[in-house]
């Protein structure tokens, strides 16, 4: 079953170096990150991809482990994407 999970965020900081600070935390939990600050590919527990225009960042979940809730992933995405 192919589960597509859209979600949106406003984003804080400057937005290349929010990017590293994301490719960082990234490796730390096994993601791969393919991409730039506009937009990129992830793939490993989680997988997907996010665009960006101005501030505005699309994050789209393809595949997620089924023990893990959307309310989390929401949680965790915007406590990272929407940090100063």
């Amino acid at each position: 079953m192919f589960i597509v999970k859209l979600f949106k965020y406003n984003l804080h900081g400057d937005p290349e170096k929010k990017f590293q600070e994301i490719q960082s935390l990234a490796k730390t939990k096994g993601v791969i990150l393919i991409g730039d600050s506009t937009s990129a590919r992830f793939y490993g527990v989680f997988e997907g991809s996010y665009s960006r225009i101005g501030t505005a960042v699309t994050v789209t979940v393809t595949s997620k482990p089924s023990i893990v809730s959307w309310q989390v992933i929401d949680s965790m995405l915007r406590d990272f994407i929407e940090s100063s």
